[in-house]
């Protein structure tokens, strides 16, 4: 049996992997560092229990994500020492800031799943440098306690260490190429460093098998709107506005269409409260009356809730801005549930067409969207096949299988 160990669970990609492969009847051990186990990120709030039991989830935690880098030596010998004795992964599957512990597996085949800043900011892609990051993250989790010059020597650690750790890659699993000029520069980077890049744009079929039981029909006497996507439209502490969401186009937009709709109460519009621009976000808001008086504002929730929250929705949002849609986006494609976002970066991934797939980039166009889905009211006649079409598009299965062939 082929020993995978799988270090992070960032964004929930490496934990979709970690299922797959053990599906594959691999034998998988995820290391999580989250202190919590309840975080937002952790397995427990993405598979369900019968999923987990297929392998093994060790957490040893760490305080903080940045601060492994600085403790690397240390937490790979606890690491050796929570692993089963004589256990030697033939691949490792590195995430987020494990990427730094990269040299204590010399033994092993080693892929690098990034989530986004770990490779584009850290590893210097999008042209960040120690000096740059310094300042605009001067407010950003640990680095507000360190004085500058401190937060500068410590970034530039930071920033070789991830850098030496992606050297030390045999593989690279990343958004597609033609995305942004920094996919094209990190593919660029690899080809001339024989590290094989593949492209992935998945998400896992594996959740929406598990809360079936406990989804309730929603309230059909209101059209029930969803902005899952994360604020962020003004402030990029890792200096990339291709994270731009385009969070307040969606914002003026419904607050335009309300005002078109002779019953604003007939809608509901559900927000949920993170992201760096959320403070804005809500002042802006505050600005729309009509918009204010249907709006509902959640905490972040684990996944398995949110999976409901998206059922229940009758349309919602990803990013409209320059940041590409999100796995938000996807569920929605596999769903049949009407999804607004700017899908030109991703058009070539498109299967097929379908009546629920709205392409925004602007306000006018969150506007007339939203007035295409609400003629439909909840009429949701989705080709069966369409639905299907998105399944195999999309399945994080493709990727883990390729992973398992070259074990």
């Amino acid at each position: 049996m082929k020993k995978v160990l799988v270090l992070g669970s960032m964004n929930n990609l490496p934990t979709c992997y970690a299922a797959d492969l053990a599906a594959l009847s691999c034998e998988v051990i995820q290391v999580v560092g989250f202190s919590k186990k309840y975080h937002l990120h952790d397995p427990s709030n993405f598979l369900s229990s019968e999923q987990l039991k297929k392998f093994v989830v060790l957490r040893i935690p760490f305080f903080h994500n940045f601060i492994l880098p600085w403790i690397a030596s240390v937490y790979s010998f606890w690491l050796s020492y929570r692993l089963p004795k004589g256990w030697i992964p033939d691949i490792v599957i590195f995430n987020d800031t494990y990427l730094t512990l990269a040299q204590y597996f010399p033994a092993s085949k080693k892929i690098f799943v990034p989530h986004g800043g770990d490779i584009e900011t850290w590893c210097g892609f999008n042209g960040a440098t120690p000096e740059m990051l310094a300042k605009s993250m001067r407010s950003a989790g640990i680095f507000k306690l360190m004085p500058y010059r401190f937060r500068y020597h410590y970034i530039s650690m930071m920033m070789r260490s991830f850098k030496c750790g992606l050297n030390l890659m045999d593989g690279v699993i990343y958004f597609p190429v033609e995305f942004t000029d920094v996919t094209k520069s990190i593919q660029s980077y690899c080809c001339q460093n024989s590290i094989f890049y593949w492209e992935r744009y998945d998400i896992s079929l594996e959740p929406l098998s598990n809360n079936s039981d406990d989804f309730v029909t929603p309230d059909r006497k209101k059209f029930r709107i969803l902005i899952p996507v994360r604020f962020a439209y003004m402030t990029f502490p890792e200096l990339n506005d291709e994270f731009n969401k385009g969070s307040d186009l969606i914002l003026e937009g419904l607050n335009q269409f309300l005002s078109t709709i002779e019953n604003p109460w007939d809608f509901e519009v559900v927000c949920y409260e993170k992201g760096g621009d959320l403070a804005n976000a809500k002042a802006l808001i505050d600005t729309m009356p009509l918009l204010k008086q249907v709006v509902t504002w959640r905490s972040a929730v684990p996944f398995d809730q949110f999976m409901l929250d998206l059922k229940a929705a009758d349309f919602c949002f990803d990013s409209v801005g320059k940041h590409w849609p999100s796995a938000v986006a996807a569920y929605c494609l596999v769903l049949g549930i009407n999804i607004g976002a700017n899908f030109k970066k991703v058009r070539h991934l498109l299967p097929s067409n379908a009546p629920h797939l709205y392409n925004i980039s602007t306000v006018s166009g969150v506007r007339q969207a939203l007035d295409r889905a609400y003629e439909r009211k909840f009429n949701q006649d989705i080709d069966q096949e369409v639905l299907s079409d998105f399944r195999d598009a999309y399945s994080t299965m493709n990727i883990a299988t390729k992973i398992y062939r070259i074990l």
